[in-house]
């Protein structure tokens, strides 16, 4: 990991210790080991304090931490932790956890549940963060036009989902989460499992995938037809895609993150269709959602340049079919870029 992201790293959560009036605060979740070690470890403690970063791990993994962690690392045994009032990310650490810290603590400690305390952590990227997350979109957008090609009478959902996970490994990545693949009625089910269902003429394909490079994510989702679809399917597909240039605009800081839920809902009901009922969106970085959370729910706060978000609203017809547009998009001090350009019908 580049020193310089580290020691910024490192000089914001000293800053966000003394806001909370922490002593210390305690990392295990494998995601925000990953984004201070870069690192990948399934177990492990990281223990930072005013004075310094620690992480504490098993003997399988001492050897390469010692060798690549940017900050001091021991075997977990030899952890001692200081007095005083240390947080928790109490979203991820389990109450069993939480009770063998407490032993280890010896009642010296003062423990203070931070919710989301990682993911806040990681909520504005840096500049080497951005680049990655980059190059992870840049990949996923030629996997769109690679599985566009794939798009053929007979082809069957689960056989494109193999092809995508095939193509990034042969471009030294892996999925980001296994991709949705779905064809006709099946599109209007927004989180399926791509099956045996082949592709037929007039159908929808809807392909929601990504890829994660260097440790970072991608995440888009378009739609393609196999010859015309129904006038219906058209009038939503047209919906959406204003929706989601609609609540894009509004992209920039300081926009109220809840403002982009209602500009893109706006869109379609305008048209007389019923509004998606997921989320419109997430954050993106380490993991493939992350903060910020982006809906209509109030006190969400306001966008900040250096976030990393998508947009994906929808509109799903039982019986015919569903439609959903998504970009990741990259909040900067003037507006916003989208970084999954593809083509949209």
């Amino acid at each position: 990991m580049n020193t310089t992201s580290f020691e910024e790293k490192y000089s914001q959560a000293k800053t966000w210790l003394k806001s909370k009036k922490l002593h210390a605060a305690i990392l295990e979740d494998p995601s925000d080991l990953f984004y201070w070690t870069g690192i990948h470890l399934s177990l492990g403690t990281l223990l930072i304090t005013k004075r310094d970063v620690k992480l504490f791990v098993d003997a399988r993994y001492i050897e390469a931490c010692l060798k690549k962690a940017p900050m001091k690392a021991a075997l977990i045994a030899k952890m001692k932790l200081p007095k005083g009032a240390i947080g928790f990310d109490s979203t991820t650490t389990s109450c069993e956890r939480l009770s063998t810290l407490k032993k280890l603590s010896k009642g010296d400690v003062k423990w203070k549940p931070c919710p989301n305390m990682g993911k806040q952590r990681r909520l504005i990227k840096q500049n080497s963060e951005i680049k990655k997350i980059k190059q992870a979109c840049d990949l996923a957008c030629s996997a769109m036009s690679y599985v566009k090609s794939l798009l053929k009478v007979g082809v069957s959902e689960k056989e494109v989902a193999q092809k995508i996970e095939l193509f990034y490994l042969q471009h030294e990545a892996r999925l980001s989460f296994d991709p949705i693949v779905a064809f006709g009625a099946n599109s209007a089910m927004p989180h399926y499992t791509p099956g045996k269902a082949t592709l037929k003429k007039g159908d929808i394909a809807l392909i929601d995938m990504g890829c994660k490079i260097e440790g970072f994510c991608s995440d888009m989702t378009r739609v393609f037809f196999c010859d015309k679809p129904p006038e219906e399917i058209l009038n939503a597909y047209n919906a959406v895609k204003k929706a989601l240039e609609d609540a894009m605009q509004l992209c920039k800081p300081e926009a109220l993150i809840s403002s982009l839920d209602q500009a893109a809902k706006s869109a379609i009901l305008e048209k007389d269709f019923s509004c998606y009922q997921h989320a419109l969106g997430h954050g993106v970085g380490v993991e493939v959602h992350e903060l910020p959370f982006v809906s209509g729910k109030k006190g969400l706060g306001h966008l900040e340049a250096g976030m990393v978000i998508t947009l994906e609203p929808g509109i799903y017809i039982p019986g015919l079919g569903g439609i959903r547009l998504e970009n990741q998009v990259l909040i900067t001090p003037s507006g916003h870029k989208n970084l999954t350009p593809f083509e949209l019908y």
